[in-house]
């Protein structure tokens, strides 16, 4: 809390002393070190002392996935992603991740198509907004929109949709159907500054 990163560090070190088991404050000091470049196999050797500790629990190693792919290492990240996934299949992380992977190393099809399984099986806006950046970042704006749109059916209300749907049109030059997005979230909330200003 008070940004004494060195203090924090070593208490959480004699935590971990006093309690092998205590897989949170491996993964703070994990997240702490992940800060510093000349740390990495520290990191990851925190990380797979927790997913040693807690098997059933997938934080160690959705964060050693995410810390590959930042690292640069992506095929080790899909490999890891693609356990994550056989191992936890009723949740979306492993799809997600692969999709992140993808990503990183600019397969976007393969991204897409990831994330789409991902949206398919649990929804969710952030999910929905990768999904059509991507679309439109491959020249699929009609997807893009046809995606937002349905979604956008089952909840009318939802405003961030509205303003994403509003700004693909934009970037269409389709400013009618733009302004009616905008008007709708403007409706809702009459005082939100960006959809005032675009």
């Amino acid at each position: 809390v008070n940004d004494k990163k060195p203090a924090a560090e070593q208490t959480l070190r004699q935590i971990i002393d006093l309690d092998k088991q205590d897989i949170n404050s491996r993964l703070l000091l994990a997240r702490l070190l992940s800060e510093h470049p000349d740390k990495d196999k520290e990191v990851l050797n925190l990380l797979d002392e927790t997913a040693r500790i807690s098997p059933d629990k997938p934080e160690a190693l959705v964060f050693k996935t995410v810390f590959l792919i930042k690292l640069k290492r992506n095929q080790e990240a899909f490999e890891l992603a693609t356990k994550i996934d056989k191992q936890f299949p009723k949740l979306v992380l492993g799809k997600l991740l692969k999709g992140d992977v993808y990503l990183a190393d600019k397969k976007l099809d393969k991204a897409t198509d990831m994330y789409q399984q991902a949206y398919k099986i649990q929804p969710n806006d952030k999910v929905l907004f990768t999904l059509a950046d991507l679309l439109n970042a491959q020249g699929k704006q009609t997807d893009a929109i046809k995606l937002l749109n349905n979604a956008l059916e089952k909840n009318n209300k939802n405003g961030a949709i509205h303003f994403k749907l509003a700004t693909v049109y934009q970037q269409q030059n389709d400013n009618k159907q733009a302004e009616a997005h905008y008007n709708t979230i403007l409706t809702e909330q009459p005082d939100n500054v960006l959809a005032l200003n675009n």
